[in-house]
């Protein structure tokens, strides 16, 4: 694995089992990008995406960090071989990073990190939420920092939203199989990606998808696309009334909360009541 020296922005190799701790950059390729052979030779710093790369390594340097890696300069492209194992190392690398900077460079500066949460924001709106290669950048990374186009941080994986299946839902690539090899290193399908979640999470609005064809049973959706109007699902209960789901192989286990209006719950009270008795002998 290549690795940027912060302090130098100079590559070095090193052995999968030597890595020394790293942060590690999500963004959208944009106009002339830097190619490991334009770090490498005189024609890097003279291109357009220099400038992101040495925000990033300013950044990652400012918080730390001697070691980051970039997909742009960190994989040595003209290789079929060496870009093929890259995409099949991709989540993992992703997600043995310390940090996952996400740079944005389509959100414009503000203030107040609340206002990146409302659903007309920029920060909502980023073509970075649409991309597809993107999806295994977000999921895989345990810590994760948004940054806007000027390098202010807006906020956290964490605090800034808890539903990652809805940021899934209308990620888009330019090939068709590119969304799958974007998936390739953290699951093989949709369903590996949701059991993957359930045993990492115990959020239970995983389970709230609606399929518009009306066709599919079950609790695990059938297609990303079935998370379109999930985004702003929220627990009804406190985490202390919460205990734990399970998956197993005979199936889910979870306990449930029935929640009515007060008129609803007198009439289901009632109607309890007027059942019949029956006793056990």
């Amino acid at each position: 694995m290549r690795l940027l020296n912060t302090a130098t922005i100079v590559v070095q190799e090193f052995n999968d089992n030597n890595l020394p701790p790293y942060a590690i950059l999500s963004h959208r390729w944009e106009d002339e990008e830097v190619a490991y052979q334009d770090l490498a030779g005189d024609r890097g710093h003279t291109m357009k995406g220099y400038a992101k790369l040495k925000n990033f390594c300013r950044q990652a340097l400012s918080d730390s960090w001697q070691w980051v890696w970039m997909d742009t300069c960190c994989i040595d492209k003209s290789s079929s071989a060496e870009l093929s194992e890259a995409i099949n190392s991709m989540y993992n690398w992703y997600r043995d990073s310390r940090v996952c900077y996400v740079y944005l460079s389509d959100v414009p500066p503000e203030v107040d990190m609340s206002f990146h949460i409302q659903e007309d924001s920029p920060f909502r709106k980023s073509q970075w939420f649409t991309r597809g290669w993107t999806l295994q950048e977000l999921l895989a990374p345990r810590y994760l920092v948004f940054y806007d186009r000027e390098w202010g941080e807006i906020g956290t994986k964490s605090c800034l939203e808890t539903r990652k299946m809805s940021w899934a839902s209308n990620r888009q690539t330019t090939r068709t199989e590119d969304m799958a090899c974007s998936l390739m290193g953290m699951v093989e399908s949709l369903l590996r990606l949701q059991l993957e979640i359930i045993k990492n999470s115990d959020d239970v609005s995983i389970f709230a998808w609606f399929d518009e064809n009306d066709d599919s049973t079950g609790m695990l959706a059938p297609f990303p696309s079935c998370f379109r109007t999930s985004g702003n699902v929220r627990l009804l209960y406190s985490q202390r009334l919460k205990r734990p789901y399970t998956m197993t192989n005979k199936g889910l286990h979870m306990p449930l909360f029935l929640a009515f209006k007060r008129n609803l719950m007198a009439n289901f009270l009632s109607a309890i009541e007027e059942l019949p008795r029956y006793e056990m002998t």
